[in-house]
């Protein structure tokens, strides 16, 4: 993929759930292997005083972004990150957010920024591979089988309230320039056994 028959040019479409999408995410990050975190900080939720379970997850995310910017307005641009959205056994969140380019962290303001629940920080140990880390995480989003009722059950609701397992800093995103293919348009998606009967026609 993508392959070009006579006036059609079919694409794959690679879903965040499927085996695939492990390849598309190493292609993504294999660039950070060399690249070096220095803290390791864990953000949990209280989860007192939040009614419904999807509430976690905006909350999180919303408690973030506010601290994100408190991050760029103290330590400039020079600080990046890596951010993974775990779940507990009740399924309710917390994030893990991996943090370089600062050589010094403050704890204590961190932790009065994060207001709704606690923080804990640790350094990172020399030879820590980032690629992999993340990873792990992906390969549990995809492995939906008996045996891992409650990895499918933490998919189904990534994929029911539309959030991200991770993401980086735009300063990590490598930008690889794409080539346009002309004259073709866009006439819909279609399931992998129709495309192969298609293909062998």
């Amino acid at each position: 993929f993508p392959v070009t028959i006579a006036e059609y040019c079919i694409v794959r479409q690679v879903c965040r759930f499927q085996k695939s999408y492990k390849h598309k995410v190493w292609n993504q990050l294999k660039h950070l292997q060399n690249t070096k975190f220095l803290h390791h900080v864990v953000l949990e939720v209280n989860p007192h005083g939040i009614m419904r379970f999807a509430s976690c997850y905006d909350v999180v995310n919303h408690a973030w972004v506010r601290l994100r910017a408190w991050l760029h307005k103290h330590y400039g641009k020079k600080w990046f990150f890596v951010k993974i959205l775990e779940p507990h056994k009740s399924l309710r969140p917390h994030l893990h957010v991996l943090i370089g380019g600062i050589p010094f962290l403050d704890y204590y303001k961190l932790k009065a920024e994060w207001k709704i629940g606690f923080v804990y920080r640790e350094s990172m140990r020399k030879g820590f591979n980032v690629l992999f880390y993340v990873l792990k995480y992906v390969c549990k989003m995809i492995k939906a089988d008996d045996n891992k009722k409650f990895d499918s059950l933490f998919a189904a609701v990534l994929f029911a309230l539309n959030k991200r397992l991770w993401s980086v800093s735009r300063s990590l995103i490598v930008k690889k320039s794409v080539k346009v293919r002309v004259g073709f348009r866009y006439l819909g998606s279609r399931s992998l056994a129709l495309v192969d009967g298609f293909v062998r026609e």
